[in-house]
């Protein structure tokens, strides 16, 4: 008589238990399973959802919940072709946009300023125009553009890298975590994810912040997949405190990192794995003192004023409100924080949180508690640091780069979720898994359509540099051009580095468009007048200002002693003005400031013959 298949499934499942109770570990079941085929499609009963001691901090191997053995939405040929196009879509894309070599924008021009006289020592100092980067990031920036120079490719090349790097990295990452119709949607999401591609070009931190964050979670999943070897704990002990000194939310994800080490391992009793735990977070809390000794404390001084008022959206109300939090929790979980693989502010981002929100039920309803703990423990760290005013939590894309890897992956594994809702109902799930792919694949695809056509962030941004090019680009020691503030030092704008100011960008695309052997200085004015050669002055004039940077001023009385005094050597043959126009966000046309460039033309003067003569 045979096996009935009630009994051979409880069979199984004390099986199971024993073997969890001899090894510490769950045992992955066969997907043709009947038991497999139950959890994963949620049909399974709640003993059998249950996991025994341990198991629930163990891993279980990918996850899919619309895994269907019978009839799968996906099958592995074209997962396949479907990851191989996503990867591709998601490199290509980040290529592109790097090699277009957009004009810098403000953002970047405001840090990348602090590189044009800075040695590696002052960059320890508090940076210019109210920005904070980790010192090792700055170090390796300023390098790259000691040997390669200064130009917009050398100073994006690390993020370039980095954004490749953590790419590549999330894609190994999710292929641990998620199979099937999860996996893919989640390859698909971070491929074409706007801010992903953007900060691949962006001569900022954001990209280095992602790929750290990735590498840190690579490391413990490695480890969570085969906690005997504990060499990928070591690893991740002499990582850690590498990510922080380049990234400060990595200070976040090791925390979050270190909690599920501890957690897992005092779950699965493998008391040796506390060893390499602790010491990570000595080198962690270490590296951090010295970094806040050597260079935060500075930084931090000098801008945190300036940035709780800047970001005061991104810091949660008291505790002792609980209306206003809550609606600050959903206004901001809704919001740019996570416009992945895009969104916006008032609820743009509503879609993707509820996937998100979905993913993190899947993996509760699975009890898989060390991946909730992975994805949520950073982001409590986060907003903690936020409630105490020192670290800002949400209101924009850019805080949520260490946390993209987790986002993508709870994305995927949400739209699997409510793909598995429909389980009963094949034909209606291929129809919206193939909507939503051919979406997502659009979406890349007319994001390098967009760059292709338009290879600036901002009109403005093209048009300082055509300005730059054009006239810095001609520069020579036939023709001397100078710059009144950097070559002549003169002091008009006495805070223009202490705020935020568009001449930043003026003197980055100064620094890379003039010639390296192009005169500098007032010594190359009295060579010019002696040459009998005529001579450009450019000057940086600040006229009117948005209320972010209203302390600027220029100082008229400055200028006009200054070419009263060029005018004793020389006559001033033309004076011209250039607009250097920068428009609001939204409404784009409406303008948010006008500065100028004023360049004046001087010619040497021609002695006069009869002051040279000799009385008789």
């Amino acid at each position: 008589m045979g096996v009935s298949p009630v009994a051979r499934n409880r069979k199984r499942r004390i099986t199971a238990k024993m073997a969890v109770r001899l090894t510490g570990e769950t045992p992955v079941l066969r997907s043709d399973s009947p038991m497999a085929e139950g959890i994963e499609t949620g049909r399974a009963p709640a003993a059998a959802l249950a996991q025994p001691a341990g198991g629930a901090w163990s891993y279980a191997g990918p996850i899919d919940p619309v895994a269907l053995a019978d009839r799968p939405l996906l099958s592995q040929a074209w997962q396949r072709r479907l990851i191989w196009a996503f990867l591709a879509i998601g490199l290509a894309a980040r290529c592109l946009r790097f090699w277009l070599r957009f004009g810098l924008w403000e953002d970047e021009c405001f840090l990348c300023v602090n590189f044009i006289d800075r040695g590696f020592l002052d960059l320890l100092k508090p940076l210019d125009c109210h920005q904070t980067a980790p010192v090792l990031f700055l170090w390796v920036e300023l390098a790259v553009t000691r040997l390669l120079g200064f130009s917009e490719l050398p100073l994006r090349l690390m993020p370039f890298v980095a954004s490749l790097g953590g790419f590549v990295l999330f894609a190994h990452i999710a292929r641990r975590l998620l199979s099937g119709a999860a996996l893919v949607v989640a390859v698909a999401v971070m491929a074409v994810a706007y801010p992903g591609i953007r900060y691949a070009a962006e001569a900022k931190q954001y990209a280095t912040d992602f790929f750290l964050a990735t590498a840190l979670i690579a490391l413990v999943l490695e480890w969570w997949r085969s906690p005997r070897q504990a060499g990928w704990l070591w690893a991740l002990a002499i990582v850690s405190p590498v990510a922080v000194a380049a990234s400060y939310p990595c200070l976040f994800v090791a925390g979050g990192v270190a909690a599920f080490v501890g957690l897992a391992a005092t779950a699965q009793r493998r008391w040796r794995c506390l060893l390499p735990l602790g010491l990570m977070a000595v080198a962690v809390a270490a590296t951090f003192a010295l970094l806040y000794i050597g260079s935060m404390r500075g930084q931090t001084a000098a801008e945190i004023e300036w940035m709780r008022v800047t970001w005061h959206r991104a810091f949660p109300p008291a505790i002792g409100h609980p209306l206003a939090l809550a609606r600050w929790l959903i206004v901001t979980h809704t919001g740019s924080m996570l416009a992945v693989p895009v969104g916006a502010d008032n609820g743009g981002s509503s879609l993707t949180f509820l996937l998100c929100a979905a993913g993190l039920w899947a993996l509760a309803r699975r009890r898989q508690w060390g991946l909730v703990v992975l994805a949520v423990a950073p982001l409590g760290f986060q907003m903690a640091a936020a409630a105490m005013r020192r670290y800002p939590y949400g209101d924009h894309v850019k805080f949520t780069q260490p946390y993209l890897t987790m986002v993508c992956v709870l994305a995927g594994l949400g739209m699997a979720q409510v793909l598995a809702l429909l389980g009963h109902r094949p034909p209606h799930g291929k129809r919206l898994l193939a909507g939503a792919l051919v979406f997502l694949a659009l979406l890349g695809i007319g994001a390098m359509a967009r760059d292709i056509a338009m290879p600036y962030k901002a009109l403005a941004d093209q048009q300082a540099r055509a300005f730059a090019r054009q006239f810095w680009g001609g520069a020579s020691a036939e023709r001397p051009t100078l710059c009144a503030q950097r070559d002549l030092h003169l002091n008009l704008t006495p805070e223009m580095f202490h705020d935020l100011s568009w001449g930043a960008m003026y003197y980055c695309n100064q620094r890379i468009y003039r010639p390296l052997d192009s005169p500098a200085g007032a010594a190359d004015a009295n060579l010019a007048a002696q040459a009998g050669r005529p001579v450009r002055v450019a000057v940086y004039h600040v006229l009117a200002a948005p209320p972010a940077v209203s302390r600027l001023h220029f100082d008229e009385a400055a200028l006009r002693t200054w070419l009263d005094s060029m005018q004793e050597r020389f006559d001033l043959v033309s004076a011209r003005a250039y607009p250097m126009e920068r428009f609001k966000r939204w409404p784009w046309h409406e303008l948010a400031a006008l500065d100028y460039v004023e360049v004046y033309t001087f010619v040497p003067k021609v002695p006069d013959s009869s002051s040279n003569r000799v009385g008789t």
